[in-house]
């Protein structure tokens, strides 16, 4: 049962990361050619300008649906179902948010030819996840869980700093 109360709130917030994957992924192709080409200043206006739209949908789409989680939840599915998944739906609504701003960073690093470090950072958050999950379980139940996945994508935003500073020589402002 408790495997419900988890899955359902994370099959709606996984959308929100699903529409980002989906709108961003022409990034991949599109930097592949702009460093095939050595375009670098076209491909830093990408990043900053992709990367711009996805903080500003993130913010318009999350924003509601994190606030409304608990009544979206009562009205759709009953008081009960709204009491012990409200704070999984905020905390995954969170956890989606946080991969989706990696997406574009992500299809960069395809672009660049390095996978690899995509990769890295996927079996890094999949450790996290797994140690987490050990921890948080049995101390929180499905709550926990939630939480071991939102630690385990968050050292994820590392990818942001390398694109922007390796791939891109992107300053820190």
């Amino acid at each position: 049962a408790a495997v419900t109360y988890y899955v359902l709130p994370g099959s709606l917030a996984i959308k929100i990361y699903s529409a980002i994957v989906a709108l961003t992924n022409v990034v991949f192709p599109l930097s592949s050619d702009m460093l095939a080409t050595g375009n670098l200043d076209r491909l830093r206006k990408l990043y900053l300008r992709g990367t711009r739209n996805v903080m500003t949908l993130l913010v318009l789409v999350v924003t509601p649906a994190y606030l409304v989680a608990h009544k979206f939840l009562l009205y759709w599915v009953g008081a009960d179902f709204a009491a012990k998944s409200t704070l999984v739906m905020q905390i995954l609504v969170a956890t989606y948010s946080i991969m989706a701003i990696t997406a574009i960073p992500n299809y960069m690093l395809w672009g660049a030819g390095k996978p690899k470090i995509s990769a890295m950072f996927s079996v890094m958050a999949g450790v996290v996840n797994v140690a987490f999950l050990y921890v948080l379980i049995p101390i929180w139940g499905i709550n926990g869980a939630a939480a071991a996945y939102l630690i385990a994508v968050i050292p994820g935003l590392a990818m942001l700093v390398y694109v922007q500073r390796r791939l891109l020589s992107l300053k820190a402002a």
